[in-house]
């Protein structure tokens, strides 16, 4: 598994590679994965690695290797093929984007392109990745996004990608963001492909760097996701890492059951659950 969504309706859907999956009790009232690939037109369900989605009125968008899917509430599907390999899906003030052969709004009217301010200024198209997003809080109808290229702000269509500050965009230089997350008391966390963790303030002063040298598995990051106590999760080819951010934190493997790799998380009814490469 590599993506998880919990939709409306309470349903998880969990999506790998060409594979589409809802959690259902059985008859002994444990959970099983229950195909939903035939929701597909037959021509339609090689959608490659699914490596995002997310919950909107619309209802579940999916970000796949070789198109865009959205899983509407009414049973209908809809689908965009071309899909960018390495793109991702996020969503501000309630409308989603993605990085599709161009950036796009996606919507069930289709796809819209989305112009990233003048050619000059315009990010390329490769740090057009969005982990996480959040209102700035400080300038009215202006956005910070967790991007691979570090924190930016970002006033909506129309607008470039703005460094949040030049701290926090120097450990990216060198680097790419992999994980992104909002701290619950607000902070920035980062996780970068060979770097480890960056923890930022919100006006971009860093706050803490932890990598191998400070405990962590290791310093390629996959996912990070916050619990409801405020911890951190870090998903590791080594396996996973919970942080208290003020006191130490606790590693997850072989010992405590864990003997795949973690892809994705996903909490729902009070549960935490992990994509790994052998399943759930």
């Amino acid at each position: 598994a590599r993506a998880f969504a919990l939709d409306a309706a309470g349903a998880l859907w969990i999506f790998g590679h060409d594979d589409i999956a809802q959690l259902e009790r059985d008859a002994r009232g444990e959970f099983r994965a229950v195909s939903r690939l035939e929701l597909l037109p037959p021509e339609a369900r090689a959608v490659g690695t699914v490596n995002r989605a997310i919950v909107t009125a619309d209802g579940v968008y999916a970000r796949g290797q070789r198109r865009l899917m959205l899983f509407r509430p009414d049973g209908q599907v809809q689908t965009w093929s071309g899909a960018n390999p390495a793109g991702l899906l996020w969503i501000t003030e309630g409308k989603v984007y993605a990085d599709h052969d161009t950036f796009v709004r996606v919507s069930p009217a289709g796809l819209t392109p989305v112009s990233l301010g003048p050619p000059d200024q315009a990010p390329k198209s490769e740090d057009v990745r969005v982990f996480a997003t959040a209102p700035a809080g400080d300038r009215a109808g202006e956005w910070l996004l967790l991007t691979v290229r570090g924190p930016v702000r970002w006033r909506g269509p129309g607008t470039p990608f703005k460094p949040l500050a030049a701290e926090s965009s120097a450990p990216f230089a060198s680097d790419f963001a992999s994980a992104g997350a909002f701290l619950a008391d607000g902070r920035l966390a980062l996780g970068t492909e060979r770097s480890g963790l960056f923890v930022f303030e919100r006006n971009g002063r860093l706050s803490q760097h932890l990598d191998r040298r400070h405990g962590l598995p290791g310093n390629r990051i996959h996912d990070l996701a916050v619990d409801a106590d405020g911890g951190l999760w870090l998903a590791f080819q080594e396996g996973l890492a919970r942080l208290d951010l003020e006191s130490p934190f606790a590693i997850h493997g072989p010992p405590q059951g864990l003997t795949s790799n973690p892809r994705r998380f996903a909490s729902w009814r009070d549960q935490l659950y992990i994509a790994t490469s052998a399943g759930v």
